[in-house]
């Protein structure tokens, strides 16, 4: 099979034809149909996690056709159509067992990042990592449901816990924040969309943002108060992983509101909160990680009934993943590059 791995950082991902390992137990083999590019990718890429090994076939984000199964495989058949949760769980731990499997004590893997991933023809997959997906969802769309999608929806829904009428500010418009605005608006939200790239603006406003505010054009905090009459948002949800961004963002919260991290800054950078304002005002201050297997399922039913939207910025062949990655770096990428094998 063909397979796009990175063998040095910051060095063209290199195509090898490797052998296609059959199932055992309760794996099954799927071929990848289509696969999801993430900002991840690029940091890994740059060698930006110090616990990735290489050599490695990177892509967390992926969907395909059951092609094969093990002797123990009880509910998935050759033919099932599928998108696969990132995460290999335990299933036994605390976290696991209480519904935060996204916080697995003893995880066993993590498909891209020390597991193959999906940047390849064919990916061996435990069963319990399948998630159905109808024939009204495309492998396109379903490829990146599993972060850019689940994820958000976990940020949103889950750690934000938006209510109906409720504002959400969503900071930075990449990949997941283009898909968090579609998240808050299906949690009944009024959306407000921050970034400072007009074009992902507007696509923010496509996805039904009903404002939007450019943070390169002023004092965008003043700005969002503003815009809620002086008080603030109920829920900030920030995919930018700078401190310069989040602490700002941060003032944008009202008193007892919730400010919800998900993207992550470099290793050696510090974040400075303004304890003062976060304690006076009893601002919340959480993260968000992934998401759960419920959480990608529940995904899968609000695209297949047209409540959201996968957004794909464009399709590139497997062997063209290293022209992907440039596109992405430049940071005017909307939506979502997907890969086709």
């Amino acid at each position: 099979m063909k397979a796009m791995v990175l063998r040095e950082f910051e060095q063209p991902m290199v195509l090898e034809d490797r052998v296609v390992r059959d199932p055992i137990g309760s794996e099954v083999l799927l071929r990848v149909c289509a696969a999801g590019v993430c900002g991840t990718d690029l940091k890994l890429f740059r060698g930006k996690n110090p616990r990735l090994k290489l050599p490695i076939v990177l892509g967390h984000e992926f969907a395909g056709e059951v092609a094969a199964i093990g002797s123990e495989v009880r509910q998935r058949r050759v033919g099932d159509r599928a998108v696969v949760y990132m995460y290999m769980n335990c299933g036994q731990c605390e976290p696991c067992l209480t519904g935060h499997e996204n916080l697995c004590s003893n995880r066993n893997g993590f498909f891209g990042f020390d597991r193959d991933g999906g940047f390849a023809e064919y990916v061996v997959v435990p069963e319990a990592n399948l998630v159905p997906i109808p024939d009204a969802v495309t492998f396109q769309e379903a490829a990146i449901l599993g972060d850019a999608v689940a994820t958000s929806w976990h940020a949103v829904r889950t750690q934000a816990d938006l209510k109906p009428a409720q504002t959400l500010m969503v900071m930075g418009l990449g990949g997941l924040g283009l898909h968090a605005v579609q998240c808050g608006r299906a949690c009944g939200g009024v959306v407000i969309a921050v970034d400072s790239v007009e074009s992902k603006l507007e696509m923010a406003r496509d996805s039904g943002a009903q404002h939007s505010v450019n943070s390169g054009a002023g004092d965008y905090v003043q700005e969002i108060r503003d815009l809620t009459g002086g008080k603030g948002v109920d829920a900030v949800v920030t995919f930018r992983p700078h401190a310069e961004d989040i602490e700002p963002a941060i003032k944008c919260a009202r008193p007892g509101g919730v400010v919800v991290m998900v993207a992550y800054i470099d290793i050696g950078k510090t974040l400075n909160l303004d304890q003062r304002f976060v304690q006076s005002m009893e601002v919340r201050v959480m993260g968000a990680r992934g998401n759960t297997r419920r959480e990608l399922a529940e995904v899968v039913q609000l695209v297949a009934r047209h409540q959201l939207r996968p957004l794909i910025a464009g399709h590139y062949p497997l062997e063209q993943v290293n022209d992907a990655l440039t596109q992405l770096a430049t940071g005017q990428v909307t939506g979502r590059i997907v890969l086709l094998p």
